[in-house]
């Protein structure tokens, strides 16, 4: 997600997704990752 879309970072996060890093994107200058582990989800949401 762009980097400065707060809400959508506090949504990922929320639901259990953590940072992951930043990366260049040519689109949105800088680029936030944030991921959750299948294992984790299953456990959070089944």
């Amino acid at each position: 997600m762009k980097s400065t879309n707060v809400p959508s970072a506090r949504t990922a996060m929320a639901y259990g997704a953590e940072y992951d890093g930043e990366y260049a994107d040519s689109e949105n200058g800088t680029t936030k990752v944030y991921a959750i582990a299948r294992e984790k989800w299953c456990r959070m949401f089944t």
